[in-house]
């Protein structure tokens, strides 16, 4: 199918982490990205066919650009998730990398050049939890569509999972950007993601790495 869809401007086609699931026997439908910046995963998920696709992207840029190359595939949300409703600070690295940004401040580490890259830049965003967003627009939004939740958020990924609330014992998979040892001055411990997600009926599947995607998979009904 993908071969239909293909332009000159979508990424390259790559195999992304939630392939797991597929690969393990397990079907994936639709998924909701959450920080999907400019959409290089998207491809993959149009390729193996992971429809519908909600995605959420506050920085401006990334988000028109992400509208622009796949707005016909996707329903894409210019807005942050996290656990409050508000207007947030999002913090731009110097070198532009908006993939990047975050309402945090990265903590030098050694083997990550990034994390030494200082935020240089401010802009004002918008934040919703995902029950109050879904709240908001429960007449165009068929939640049962949805089974499968990506997370890569800069060190935000704790609060976006607690802004999901009730709504998060709806999806049957989760992959989850974690630390080992936090990366981000505010972001939670993956240990302390991994606890959450426990409590709502999920394990973890994949081992925890210094600073990579964890998968969960439902593993009782709350």
């Amino acid at each position: 199918m993908l071969s239909k869809l293909l332009t000159p401007d979508m990424h390259e086609l790559k195999e992304t982490k939630i392939e797991w699931f597929t690969q393990h026997k397990y079907k994936i439908g639709g998924i909701i990205h959450v920080g999907a910046n400019v959409g290089q995963e998207i491809p993959w998920y149009l390729h193996k066919l992971y429809l519908p696709i909600l995605v959420f992207e506050p920085h401006p840029i990334a988000f028109e650009e992400l509208k622009r190359i796949y707005g016909q595939y996707v329903n894409a949300i210019p807005v942050a998730l996290g656990d409050k409703n508000e207007m947030m600070t999002l913090h731009i690295p110097s070198d532009g990398n908006h993939e990047r940004s975050s309402k945090y401040h990265p903590v030098e580490t050694v083997g990550h050049d990034w994390t030494k890259v200082p935020m240089s830049e401010e802009i004002q965003v918008p934040v919703l939890r995902f029950d109050a967003w879904v709240k908001l627009n429960q007449e165009y939004i068929d939640l049962t569509a949805y089974d499968t939740l990506v997370v890569d958020v800069q060190g935000m990924e704790l609060e976006v999972l607690r802004g999901f609330g009730k709504l998060l014992n709806g999806f049957h998979f989760l992959c989850v950007e974690c630390s080992a040892t936090p990366m981000y001055d505010g972001e939670a411990w993956a240990e302390e993601i991994i606890q959450f997600t426990f409590q709502h009926g999920f394990g973890r599947i994949t081992p925890i790495e210094e600073h990579d995607d964890i998968l969960f998979k439902r593993m009782r009904e709350m």
